[in-house]
């Protein structure tokens, strides 16, 4: 199919079929009365052809245009042959479609500048190098059905937004992707993960799927995450335009993250994070110590009572005060959590966060930005662990409301908040127990991490008597080691008593921090901790050594009404008596220890 030797225009607005070829040149020649061809697909219109034959043309020329709205739709393999721009015109407007659609591989020309360009079908989408040495898209590129795009090691220009259908749609190797989106947003939407090789973002985007950057990242534009995971493989190849270049996180479950694969190295590794309106907030990590493969965060801002608190991938339950205020330390901790991952079990970071400064906490002194420390939320125990020591905080950096935490030698992540040091959010006992032995009641506490600890206070009342202080254990200051504590109380009463323990901070802050109850009998204490006799049932805790023994339960006439064997420390025993004197009798080899039950 041709246009007329003599010249002329065939312009397409409904639908034309061309089963073989059309010949986009001309021989005409003619520089005294010019003889031009052209194809002009309108509006509306589509041109679906086998081949196109793009020999050079003589000096009359030919012209193919594909406005906007219009489709060009290439189905054969052999798309365009001997494909020329000599003397030959291709004017392919805004928002025009150009596809390749046949069942099987066909090639096409890299001069060629595409508005919107679609591939489908099935084979290979080669790109053949002629004079650009890329493919420029200025709108859309949509890779669909089984069609693969191979770039043949040429570089892509992208504009609009990408779309495929899933990983294998596109071979990467060695090709650097630019989206340049000066006047919108562009998007970026794959069934699977998107792997790029280099990318380079120079235009706003938005991700509609996740994307692995498998070399090299340089980003000077905003990317919103959109709840998607960016993956990057090579962190020492990032590139950041300080200011301009960063990723917008801001999902209250987690889900918008920036991952890097760190394999060890010990350089620094950016987190280039930005806020809604357009704060850089940059986050940083350098291992300093011990092995990490990976490292993910996310990050998000709160209302003005830090809600909501972050749920997952961790659950933080509350950010109670240490300071008195009511009703939780809102008024002291800033609008933003973190949220940072590893795979790694044993390391040291040197840790850097960042927000915004109309995130900080506005009530005086809790405001003052040098004292605001970033603090970890310890999932296993459910608390929030005292800072790091020897932190810094300072306005500036990236933009004058960035404001960057320095912490040193972290080694664990989890979810993070950021507080004042005036009111740094509160650390409570992993557990607190009490027991009966031979030189009175042993008092046992474990903390999980202290903070400007000064000392422990111990207090005893019994059911008749007053509160009595009877030592005290000193504390450890800063810590973010588990430590175990221990006390003796050498003057137990008869009965029941009560353990208040109290913490006390060096600047005078004091903490209840609860109270146990232990059962005192001065002839069975090393064996028989406690009996208690209720609804029917019979509960006796006895330590370890006992177990394995024999229980017999003898009345006030000495006839037995009950036995058992004791299998662990703690037993509940049906007894079903009346009110009464009973004697209990516990045997193990040649050890028989004998206790009165009354009620």
């Amino acid at each position: 199919f041709t246009t007329h030797s003599a010249g002329g225009s065939i312009i397409v607005e409904g639908i034309l079929n061309v089963g073989g070829s059309y010949y986009a040149t001309t021989n005409n020649d003619t520089p005294t009365n010019p003889l031009p061809v052209s194809l002009t697909i309108m509006n509306g219109g589509e041109v679906n052809v086998n081949e196109i034959i793009a020999d050079s043309s003589m000096a009359d020329g030919h012209l193919l245009v594909v406005e906007s709205g219009g489709l060009l739709n290439i189905t054969g393999a052999d798309t365009w042959s001997n494909f020329s721009v000599w003397n030959n015109n291709y004017d392919l407007q805004p928002n025009s479609s150009v596809a390749y659609s046949h069942t099987g591989d066909q090639t096409l020309p890299d001069s060629l500048v595409y508005s919107n360009l679609v591939l489908s079908g099935s084979g290979n989408k080669t790109l053949s190098p002629t004079a650009s040495g890329k493919l420029k898209v200025t709108g859309n590129l949509s890779i669909q059905d089984a069609a693969v795009l191979q770039p043949n090691s040429l570089d892509i220009n992208l504009s609009g937004s990408w779309s495929s259908y899933g990983e294998s749609a596109f071979n990467e190797s060695g090709v650097s992707v630019a989206f340049d989106n000066a006047t919108g947003t562009s998007t970026i939407s794959c069934g699977d993960t998107e792997r790029f090789d280099d990318l380079v973002i120079s235009g706003e985007v938005m991700l509609n799927s996740s994307i692995h950057v498998l070399n090299s990242l340089d980003l000077s534009s905003r990317v919103d995450l959109n709840s998607n995971e960016v993956i990057i493989e090579e962190p020492v190849n990032t590139n950041i335009s300080s200011g301009a270049g960063y990723f917008v996180s801001e999902d209250v479950l987690h889900r918008g993250r920036i991952t890097n694969v760190v394999n060890g190295y010990t350089g620094p590794v950016d987190f280039p994070f930005g806020t809604s309106s357009g704060t850089p907030i940059y986050c940083r990590t350098t291992l300093t110590s011990g092995t990490l493969d990976t490292i993910s965060m996310a990050t998000y801002p709160t209302d003005v009572n830090n809600l909501p608190l972050p749920s997952e991938p961790i659950a933080v339950t509350d950010i109670p005060s240490t300071s008195g205020l009511e009703p939780d330390n809102r008024e002291a901790t800033a609008n933003r959590f973190w949220s940072i991952e590893s795979d790694g079990t044993s390391f040291t970071v040197d840790l850097e966060l960042a927000l915004d400064s109309n995130e900080v906490p506005t009530t005086a002194p809790y405001n003052d930005i040098p004292t605001l420390v970033a603090q970890r939320y310890q999932s296993s125990t459910d608390e929030w662990q005292p800072p790091y020591p020897d932190q810094s905080a300072v306005l500036g950096g990236p933009s004058p409301r960035t404001v960057t935490i320095s912490i040193d030698d972290v080694d664990a992540f989890s979810a993070w908040g950021v507080a004042s040091s005036s009111s740094p959010l509160p650390v409570e006992l992993l557990s607190y127990s009490g027991k009966a032995v031979n030189e009175g009641v042993q008092l046992n506490w474990t903390t999980a991490s202290e903070v400007n600890n000064s000392h422990f206070e111990l207090r005893r009342f019994s059911d008749v008597g007053n509160e009595t202080w009877i030592g005290s254990v000193n504390g450890n200051g800063y810590s973010t080691s588990q430590l175990d504590y221990a006390f003796l109380d050498r003057e137990p009463v008869s009965g029941w008593n009560y353990y208040r323990l109290i913490q006390h901070d060096f600047d005078g802050t004091i903490d209840d921090l609860g109270v146990i109850n232990v059962l005192w009998d001065e002839l069975q204490a090393s064996e028989i901790v406690f009996t208690q006799w209720r609804d029917g049932l019979l509960t006796l805790r006895v330590n370890s050594d006992l177990v394995g023994s024999d229980l017999i339960i003898f009345n006030s006439s000495g006839r037995i009404i009950s036995t058992a064997f004791i299998g662990s420390e703690l037993m509940e025993i049906p007894f079903a008596q009346s009110e009464g004197i009973y004697l209990l009798r516990i045997e193990k080899d040649s050890k028989i220890i004998t206790k009165k039950l009354g009620r």
